[in-house]
């Protein structure tokens, strides 16, 4: 079978055909105030109780039909309740008496004396239902069916080579958006210790948004872009998640989510960021409902975060594991969006813990250590911030700063001269600004200039004593 025709016959099995419960579900609607006989309960009602007696509750009764929406559940509790309180049946008390279950039915119709209340009742009761049943159903059926496939290693390996060429990416790039697929398809298979976030950064219309929104749908087992997978403000997804707000976190129904700058350039994002780590290293917590009731939630932090700037002008800690960067510096390839997801479709399906061309995977410790481990945030950058360093104090740098005309020395100029002196580090795409801005500082010291600029003439004289010492 094509990838292409697998990829559509996934989309439909995943945007689903009504099942016999949403049949149901439409007959219970329709025969809500519908009562024909005053000796028995109307259908609606007589359904409810039946249930009662199988020993289910208001929200048990309500998870076996096939809400499409919150907004549906509370229609449907609207109903429910509406259709107890005028039942004929129900509205005679000896009815009620000999029969425990009919009271208990008949006790919905008291949210009806407190009209003032009704709504935010309904509301509690279809936020729970939705929430906690039926938005992690929904998930659990939708990654079933995308990810019931037998894993095709051909596929994966064309779609790795493609995706590099399109995007300019190198093989530890790639390595890392693979590690982020597994992690979100192995799911509280993949160890909390090790779970990361994936970021991207560049400067431009490059495609940093689109990718991500891309990713999103498909490890929520969707074909389709929709912002139902896009968070609109980090803040509030802490909040949620911490119970400092009221909301469900976005992570609590979704599998992957992503979002762009959720770190605000120029500020303090510290705060933030410490109490984003609470949740990148748990997989679940207590939330407060949208009606201010205690609720728990289980999820994993599987978010995918875009930004025009490298991770180490917001993040303090660059020895933090906790992030998988990936630059975009160049102007991907114009394709269709189709053929896009798709090609994406195929990496994402069949990423599995292998090497691109390995015969058979390793196991997934060795696959985490060998990537998860060399990120730009954690060890590897030390060593990239020395080797700059190394380059700068050399004749080479030192010739080639006392040539310039300006007075002063911007990062810019800095990384000229090294990408002159050392080529290899121009080619390199994981050394961002940021590791030159640390090397100076570390170097020279904080700019005397302001807006990290340099003196050029005390640059030269540090450079000077420095080489005669070596």
């Amino acid at each position: 079978m094509s990838t292409k025709k697998a990829a559509n016959e996934t989309a439909n099995e995943t945007r689903g055909k009504s099942t016999q419960k949403s049949v149901i579900l439409r007959d219970f609607f329709s025969l809500g105030n519908t009562q024909e006989e005053k000796d028995e309960p109307s259908p609606l009602v007589g359904d409810y109780i039946v249930s009662i007696q199988d020993g289910k509750t208001l929200q048990d009764y309500l998870k076996g039909f096939d809400f499409k929406s919150e907004e549906k559940i509370k229609e449907a509790v609207k109903i429910l309740i509406y259709a107890v309180a005028t039942d004929s049946y129900l509205s005679i008390k000896s009815n009620r008496e000999t029969n425990p279950f009919n009271m208990i039915a008949y006790s919905l119709a008291g949210y009806t004396k407190q009209p003032g209340d009704l709504g935010k009742n309904i509301g509690k009761i279809a936020s729970e239902v939705w929430n906690e049943f039926f938005l992690p159903k929904r998930r659990e059926e939708r990654l079933r069916k995308m990810f019931s496939k037998p894993i095709d290693r051909n596929s994966f390996d064309a779609a790795f080579l493609r995706i590099m060429k399109i995007y300019g990416f190198n093989y530890l790039i790639m390595y890392r958006l693979q590690y982020f697929v597994i992690q979100c398809k192995l799911r509280s298979k993949f160890p909390l210790s090790q779970q990361r976030v994936l970021y991207f950064h560049g400067e431009g219309l490059i495609g940093k948004s689109k990718v991500g929104m891309i990713l999103a749908a498909i490890l929520n087992g969707d074909l389709n872009l929709s912002e139902e997978y896009r968070l609109k403000s980090l803040k509030n997804e802490i909040n949620f998640a911490c119970g400092n707000a009221l909301g469900y976190p976005y992570i609590a129904g979704l599998n992957c989510v992503t979002a762009d700058e959720v770190f605000i350039k120029g500020r303090n994002n510290n705060g933030l960021y410490q109490d984003f780590k609470s949740i990148v290293t748990s997989e679940g917590g207590k939330c407060r409902n949208p009606y201010g009731q205690w609720r728990e939630w289980h999820g994993r932090a599987n978010y995918i975060f875009t930004s025009n700037y490298p991770l180490q002008d917001f993040i303090p800690d660059f020895r933090d594991r906790r992030f998988l960067e990936v630059p975009f510096m160049n102007t991907p390839e114009q394709i269709e969006d189709a053929e896009l997801i798709l090609l994406w479709y195929d990496f994402v399906v069949n990423a599995e813990p292998r090497k691109f061309g390995a015969d058979y995977p390793e196991s997934l410790e060795a696959f985490i250590k060998s990537v998860g481990n060399k990120s730009n945030v954690d060890g590897d950058y030390t060593q990239i911030v020395d080797a700059i360093k190394a380059a700068i104090v050399s004749p080479d740098f030192l010739m080639q700063l006392e040539t310039r005309h300006s007075n002063e020395v911007s990062i810019q100029a800095v990384m000229t001269i090294v990408h002159n002196i050392e080529p290899s580090f121009k080619n390199d795409r994981e050394i961002a600004r940021s590791f030159y801005k640390t090397a100076i500082i570390e170097l020279f010291g904080e700019s005397e200039q302001g807006k990290y600029r340099w003196s050029k003439a005390l640059m030269v004289k540090a450079l000077n004593d420095m080489l005669k010492d070596s």
